[in-house]
């Protein structure tokens, strides 16, 4: 994990799959990135909550994921806390000076991620379907 650039955790585990403590912020080669899709409860926590206050910025899909265990150390207020996605696109995203930290994306599902997914998905069947 430490020459890892890239973390996708999708899991719905109620502790840490690995000890963060061997994960620093920086990778060797750049940057790290850590997507969280897993856990959505106060109990669960993909990443280490003091990882992800310590040494990460964080955006979240909804203003809800900060209820979740990977987000327990953080509110709306920590400097660490970027705000949503929505919110980071529209304002020009993360700012260049990240100070060595990784960024982490925190997504707990919503009805409208579901909904426009499907329709994608129908649109796309319907295509295929007429060829």
């Amino acid at each position: 994990v430490e020459n890892a650039n890239i973390f996708v955790m999708a899991t719905n585990t109620p502790k840490p799959l690995f000890d963060w403590n061997w994960v620093d912020a920086k990778s060797k080669s750049g940057m790290r990135h850590i997507n969280g899709v897993g856990s959505y409860l106060p109990s669960s926590s993909e990443v280490d909550s003091k990882f992800v206050r310590d040494k990460c910025l964080t955006i979240v899909d909804t203003m809800e994921s900060l209820h979740v265990g990977d987000l327990k150390d953080l509110d709306e207020s920590s400097d660490n806390f970027v705000g949503t996605l929505g919110d980071a696109l529209t304002n020009g995203g993360i700012s260049s000076n990240m100070n060595g930290m990784c960024t982490f994306f925190k997504s707990t599902g919503t009805a409208i991620q579901d909904i426009i997914t499907a329709d994608e998905v129908i649109k796309l069947a319907k295509k295929t379907e007429r060829r």
